[in-house]
């Protein structure tokens, strides 16, 4: 591991697995890794250029082998004083869960939202049902650009921050 300082950030490359971030990050492609450790992954270049606008991830993963548009947005993330775990794209593909990743994963922190406020902040959407984590994305994609301040998923349904669904959901992070 070696840290590499600029401008009061830290970019670290990671060459060995036992990394507790990297331990941690696997552990986030199931909904009990992502309640026992209050985070979830948002994975893409894209996705993670649209939360920085809006949000600040816990901290970047980046893959040595990414392409060039992922090494800008973890660029724009480190000038944001955010820290960039490096690792050789065969650690990375361990927490990817896309066959073709564009390598970068932001981790982020569960949004913590009471539903009695998610209610009366303008329109809420309740999903009853929705198991398919695509479908939820979908849902949850349009329900942003319908402009409603909250998701809630009920019982029946898949859980909203799943990788697959927060690919599907375009990056949009409704509570």
């Amino acid at each position: 591991m070696e840290d590499v300082h600029s401008g009061g950030t830290v970019r670290t490359r990671i060459t060995g697995r036992s990394n507790s971030r990297l331990k941690t990050a696997r552990k986030l492609n199931s909904k009990s890794g992502i309640l026992k450790t209050g985070l979830f992954l948002m994975e893409g270049p894209r996705f993670v250029s649209d939360l920085l606008e809006s949000g600040r991830p816990e901290y970047i993963i980046l893959s040595q082998d990414a392409g060039e548009l992922a090494g800008n947005v973890a660029d724009q993330a480190e000038r944001a004083g955010i820290e960039i775990l490096e690792v050789p794209g065969s650690h990375f593909e361990t927490i990817a869960e896309t066959e073709t990743t564009q390598g970068l994963i932001a981790v982020c922190e569960l949004p913590q939202l009471p539903v009695s406020k998610a209610s009366g902040q303008g329109i809420t959407l309740l999903l009853d049902g929705v198991s398919d984590p695509g479908n939820m994305g979908t849902v949850i994609r349009t329900a942003a650009a319908l402009k409603c301040s909250a998701v809630i998923a009920g019982l029946e349904s898949c859980f909203p921050f799943l990788p697959k669904v927060t690919r599907a959901s375009g990056g949009h992070n409704i509570s």
